[in-house]
């Protein structure tokens, strides 16, 4: 059952069997969407479709800081059905050794590794059950997928979504996601 939780001992794992699960992927866009919280698209480096996801679900992103790797797990934001580039959003916290990392890294030279979409945490888009989500600040990230992939496909659970945040600044994709409504 190791790594089937939230994943961030996936490196650990991967040292321990010799078996790498991850992907070569490169930084082909940052984008601050609000003040201090980053839209990273990620693509990989060769023609393979990268594998499907559920809308819900998180990737490890893995990359090597000052010699040492470091791993840690950020929900999918892009569309489940995305299969050349892999979107997340993620806070750059001021004492987050990673976060701070990717939101200042230099786009075009690092190599960065994604593990395939996992975890429990995700939507069934075949089923018509209403899906009620209660997300603060960044936590909006799995709603997000969950409503582009509902978008996309016009059809699946009607989906509510109440996101909240301290000061109205640090409301993510608060324009997209009332686009995505209508």
């Amino acid at each position: 059952g190791a790594g089937t939780v939230c994943g961030g001992c996936h490196a650990a794992l991967e040292d321990l069997t010799g078996e790498a699960s991850s992907a070569p992927v490169r930084m082909s866009q940052r984008t601050e969407v609000v003040p201090g919280i980053h839209r990273i698209r990620l693509t990989t480096e060769t023609s393979t479709p990268l594998p499907a996801s559920i809308p819900g679900q998180h990737i490890i992103v893995k990359g090597v800081i000052d010699g040492i790797t470091v791993s840690r797990p950020y929900t999918l934001t892009s569309s489940h059905t995305e299969n050349r580039w892999r979107e997340i959003t993620i806070r750059n916290e001021d004492h987050g050794l990673f976060s701070r990392w990717l939101c200042s890294i230099d786009q075009t030279e690092t190599s960065l590794q994604i593990s395939a979409p996992q975890g429990d945490f995700f939507v069934d888009m075949t089923d018509s059950t209403p899906v009620v989500m209660l997300a603060a600040g960044i936590g909006i990230t799995p709603a997000l997928a969950i409503a582009r992939s509902r978008a996309e496909h016009q059809n699946g659970p009607k989906i509510h979504i109440d996101h909240s945040a301290r000061t109205e600044n640090q409301l993510v994709s608060t324009e997209e996601l009332n686009r995505l409504a209508t």
